[in-house]
């Protein structure tokens, strides 16, 4: 005896790509600013998922993430003119960071 039975598989995409091509809308500071100074606007790619991104900073002293994703100054940033600063930004899926 034997029973045949038709099974039905859904293939779905996994959210197996981390974030790529993060950016800043600005690169420039104004020296002397109070802390909270809005820096630029943080966006990535994410080739695999819809939901919504997050930011992080490595430099928590000067920088921090408000609303999501913008970069501001944690303090006045008293760095001499002419001079760079540093930081590295990570962009997370909630499952793979770049």
């Amino acid at each position: 005896h034997t029973f045949d039975k038709i099974f039905n598989f859904t293939v779905g995409n996994i959210d197996d790509t981390a974030p790529t091509n993060i950016l800043l809308s600005n690169v420039n500071l104004i020296k002397d600013q109070p802390a909270n100074t809005l820096v630029g606007t943080l966006s990535a790619t994410d080739v695999d998922t819809n939901t919504a991104l997050t930011f992080s900073v490595d430099d928590t002293t000067n920088f921090k993430i408000v609303n999501g994703n913008e970069l501001r100054t944690n303090k006045s940033i008293t760095t001499a003119l002419g001079n760079t600063i540093n930081i590295n930004i990570t962009a997370s899926d909630n499952t793979n960071d770049s």
